[in-house]
This record gives structure tokens, C-alpha cells and sequence, in this order.
């Protein structure tokens, strides 16, 4: 776990990362510093929006699930994505948007997720 995390804090732009747990919304393990911000705070946030998009997905009669939720602010990235493997926990990861290339944080999230097992 905590060698998926730091390889997603080689991403160019990378400030922090998180494994999340779904239910509680915090974090079971996170490295590095997300630009000033409170990182259990961050991902507290983002998993009520990963909740709320799983639950529009199902109010609409969907057969899909969310393979990634990508936030923008106006100084930072943060990228949501559920493990394949275990529905309950997502990666996050926090990036300088200004440093980041989104396509490729997004490629590299990816297959650290999926080299991932828990």
C-alpha cells in the first residue's frame, strides 16, 4: 500500500496521495502535503462526491460504475479512483495544476491502482 502511494507521489505534480476507505471517508494511509490543505479533510470531501455520483449512477438505472472523478480547481487536481479490486477503498491523489499533465496523471493512477492488491 504504501509503496502504491509513493509511486503515485512520482506522478509529475504530485503533492499527496491517499488510500480512502469509501464508508468512513478517511484515510488508511497517505503521504506527502497537499499544497497548505488539510489532506483528511480533501478526501473526506471527495468521497461524499464519489458516494453521490455511485448514487446517481444507481437513481438512473445505470449497469456502470465510476472508474475515475476528476476535480479542478483553479490551483490543483485532485483524481478519485475506486479500486477494481475492492469497491469499499479509492486512490486519491492531489496535484499541482500547474506542474501536472492530466493525461498522464490519470494513465499513471491507473496502473498503480492496477498493480494494487489489498
Amino acid at each position: 500500500m504504501h509503496t502504491a502511494l509513493a509511486q503515485l507521489l512520482e506522478i509529475e505534480g504530485a503533492l499527496a496521495a491517499a488510500l480512502v476507505e469509501i464508508e468512513s471517508g478517511m484515510p488508511l494511509a497517505s503521504v506527502g502535503e497537499a499544497g497548505g490543505m488539510d489532506l483528511d479533510i480533501a478526501v473526506a470531501g471527495n468521497t461524499e462526491m464519489l458516494r453521490a455520483k455511485r448514487k446517481a449512477i444507481r437513481a438512473i438505472g445505470m449497469e456502470d460504475e465510476v472508474e475515475d472523478v476528476i476535480v479542478t480547481l483553479f490551483s490543483q487536481y485532485h483524481l478519485l479512483r475506486p479500486l477494481g479490486s475492492n469497491d469499499g477503498l479509492f486512490l486519491c491523489v492531489v496535484l499541482d495544476r500547474k506542474a501536472a499533465t492530466l493525461a498522464m496523471a490519470r494513465h499513471e493512477l491507473r496502473r498503480v491502482e492496477g498493480g494494487l492488491s489489498l
